[in-house]
């Protein structure tokens, strides 16, 4: 089965944390532990199908669309401390579904999957963590927090392909497929922007990843323009027992340019 096959045969439903409605899309098989999936700000369910089809070889797959992101609620969480709080509501409800045995988050994602109750828990790996903003991550934060005109404006289709040709560092056709794919399955609206922007805070704050978590794998683009460049003494900060692994030539669209290397890489270092 081809990736186009694969998610046109996900399982899309909704489960309820508390007020929230958060949407999944689900491919659970027998025998197989289930992948937890989260994409990160902006984004949707969409843009990890690539990595959820790797990773279906040896694992279930669940992929959330986060609070105001997708079909799920529009709702908004402007501290880390109550985001956390929902995100060991939603692990709960999804352990209902299948035991669950490694979670996967891409950028914004990990400041959610950092939480220490549940990556002490559950096997944690992050891609493209933002740990270590870059001048520019801050001030496109800044900027989009500040002028509601702004963040609508910058995220109209439009301007979309350019976003993206400064975020991809990889350049081939299945990277170039992912993520010009992405683009057309990721139009959010304009309630659905303002809302996101409620969550900048949290990319803002000096302590969204807590020096408790026991995340077991970082896996970074050696071009990620978002944070600054690699430094491990920088790392060991925020996730002092972490492994990591550098990808190449790749940028911060790291589940769509590089899904098979992150699959072989989660495979061969999470038992």
């Amino acid at each position: 089965m081809n990736l186009k096959a694969w998610r046109k045969n996900l399982q899309h439903h909704f489960v309820q944390i508390n007020n929230i409605k958060i949407s999944i899309y689900k491919n659970i098989q027998k025998n197989k532990p289930t992948a937890v999936l989260l994409h990160g700000f902006g984004g949707n369910y969409f843009g990890l199908t690539p990595l959820g089809y790797e990773l279906s070889k040896k694992y279930s797959i669940i992929i959330c669309d986060l609070p105001a992101h997708g079909k799920s609620s529009l709702h908004s969480f402007s501290s880390i401390d109550t985001y956390h709080s929902f995100y060991q509501d939603l692990i709960s409800e999804l352990k209902k579904i299948n035991e669950i045995g490694l979670v996967v988050a891409h950028s914004f994602g990990c400041y959610l999957a950092s939480d220490p109750k549940i990556s002490n828990q559950i096997p944690t790996v992050l891609l493209n963590p933002v740990y270590d903003p870059s001048r520019s991550f801050l001030l496109g934060m800044k900027s989009s927090y500040n002028s509601s005109p702004l963040m609508i404006l910058s995220n109209i289709p439009i301007f979309s392909p350019i976003k993206a040709v400064t975020l991809q560092k990889t350049w081939s056709l299945e990277a170039s497929k992912n993520i010009y794919q992405n683009i057309f399955a990721c139009q959010n609206s304009i309630k659905k922007l303002l809302a996101q922007k409620k969550t900048i805070p949290i990319a803002l704050s000096n302590n969204a990843f807590k020096n408790k978590n026991n995340v077991k794998l970082a896996i970074i683009a050696d071009n990620d323009t978002t944070v600054k460049p690699f430094q491990e003494k920088s790392f060991r900060t925020f996730f002092p027992s972490a492994d990591f692994k550098i990808i190449k030539k790749s940028g911060h669209l790291l589940p769509m340019e590089r899904p098979r290397e992150i699959a072989e890489i989660i495979f061969k270092n999470i038992k």
